[in-house]
């Protein structure tokens, strides 16, 4: 009845990774970078997880520090980069350890970016502000990708010649 909230009581509605009132487990491995930034993003998982009713066992820090324990609960092993060398070796060891438990136990392994496709997450998108508060900074033109000159500034419309696949 509503455009703005098509789901009515007693649809049913399917996900793959949640059901209401089943706990899902899951552990933590690799450097974590939800948006491609080169930050952690390993706190957001964690609260996207526990607030849509999940649970972490464990997990592995960028230090290489490993809290908790992986157990035949362990539905999901979310797996991040992996660590390099420049790491250390505490990171690599801790890492693939966790990764040898978790497919000796068979937990299914997925990626950040399945895991936030799944739970519906979509990240921050970044807005211009308008108005007064506008800076002209944020509205240079790469040069293409709208109209551009390829001189950094914006091409000048014209309205349709007439004739000749014209307007009119």
């Amino acid at each position: 009845d509503s455009v703005s909230n098509p789901l009515m009581p007693g649809d049913v509605v399917f996900s793959p990774t949640w059901q209401p009132g089943r706990v899902v487990r899951f552990g933590l491995v690799g450097f974590i970078d939800a948006d491609g930034d080169g930050k952690s993003d390993r706190k957001l998982v964690e609260n996207l997880i526990s607030m849509n009713g999940g649970q972490i066992d464990a997990f592995v820090d960028e230090e290489g520090k490993t809290s908790g324990s992986l157990s035949i609960e362990t539905r999901y092993m979310i797996v991040g980069e992996r660590p390099t060398e420049k790491s250390g070796t505490a990171s690599l060891s801790a890492y693939v350890n966790m990764i040898t438990e978790a497919q000796r136990m068979g937990i299914e392994q997925l990626s950040v970016r399945d895991l936030l496709d799944y739970m519906g997450y979509k990240g921050e998108v970044k807005t211009q502000t308008l108005g007064k508060y506008a800076s002209p900074e944020d509205f240079k033109s790469s040069g293409g990708s709208a109209g551009g000159t390829g001189t950094g500034g914006f091409a000048p419309r014209r309205p349709p010649e007439r004739g000749n696949n014209g307007a009119f």
